[in-house]
């Protein structure tokens, strides 16, 4: 009798087999065939056993790295600070690499990519807003105009998951970028340190080069 299959394993198997394939292949021409010619003697009734369909498969790989973004620890000793770290982690390499395998295996499927930039975006704008109001009430953001600092802060959230950043050039992101640093400089609000423009353009030239991968 053959050693029975540890049923997580072999779920987790399909779902980085299907993202290896969709990397290499992108999502439209990646089959269940070539799927199951990876996986080592699964048949195409253990996938869907765990899956309804390809697009499932995708969904429950996109809901991991939203899983992962949800467990950030928005760590400061006060809400400019935690804005600041939100926005070093929001740019960090790991999360780059994941809106990248998004933007990229998902290019023929605008909805399902479009959908998964409203749910993030949904998901970080109450965050940003009640950490810009967080950081007047504790005195680390001195300004008049607290509302359009949490709109600013969110636009940069915005430009991250907005699914026209496969329509913009490298240079047109880094350019709203340098504005929006700009205009929060202008009103005394430095959020966007060197550092984490710096991010935000590697970001960018990561998503842009197809070499990278």
């Amino acid at each position: 009798m053959g050693r029975k299959r540890n049923p997580e394993k072999s779920k987790q198997l399909i779902l980085d087999v299907s993202r290896t394939l969709f990397l290499e292949k992108g999502f439209d021409e990646t089959s269940i065939q070539d799927i199951i010619d990876e996986l080592g003697g699964l048949t195409k009734g253990v996938i869907y056993h765990y899956f309804d369909s390809k697009a499932d498969i995708l969904a429950t790989i996109l809901n991991e790295n939203s899983d992962n973004v949800k467990k950030y620890e928005i760590e400061g000793q006060n809400g400019f600070d935690k804005i600041q770290n939100l926005l070093k982690n929001s740019f960090g390499n790991n999360e780059c690499q994941d809106f990248c395998f998004m933007a990229r295996i998902t290019s023929g499927s605008a909805e399902v990519l479009g959908n998964r930039f409203h749910y993030h975006f949904n998901y970080f704008e109450p965050i940003i807003n009640n950490l810009v109001i967080e950081g007047v009430q504790d005195g680390s953001i001195n300004t008049d105009y607290p509302n359009e600092v949490a709109e600013l802060s969110v636009l940069l959230i915005k430009i991250w998951l907005s699914s026209e950043v496969n329509d913009r050039t490298e240079l047109e992101l880094c350019r709203r970028v340098s504005f929006i640093r700009l205009t929060l400089d202008t009103i005394g609000v430095p959020l966007i340190s060197d550092e984490i423009e710096n991010q935000m353009n590697y970001f960018f030239r990561v998503l842009k080069t197809e070499e990278v991968y």
